[in-house]
């Protein structure tokens, strides 16, 4: 059975709060590995949550370094051009 984000959160939150991991299974029709997993993945967004500037520094810094990356692909590119210009003469 396919469960939509907001019921995936409410089940989630049932286990949770109930504590009883194997009875909300069996409630939902949910197999273990699954609410494991769902479990797992709210964990590992709770930075996303709870410190949004840490996130926000982590996109900034990525971002430069994808454009750091691209001049100097774009600077290896040229150099090789140029390599094979010098080559063919």
């Amino acid at each position: 059975m396919k469960f939509t984000g907001q019921q995936k959160l409410e089940i989630l939150v049932e286990s949770i709060r109930s504590g009883r991991f194997r009875e909300t299974c069996r409630k939902f029709r949910v197999s273990p590995q699954n609410l494991q997993n769902w479990r797992h993945r709210l964990y590992a967004s709770a930075d996303l949550i709870f410190f949004p500037g840490d996130i926000a520094a982590r996109v900034e810094r990525l971002e430069k370094l994808v454009a750091d990356l691209r001049i100097e692909n774009a600077n290896l590119k040229d150099l090789n051009d140029e390599s094979w210009s010098v080559n063919d003469t």
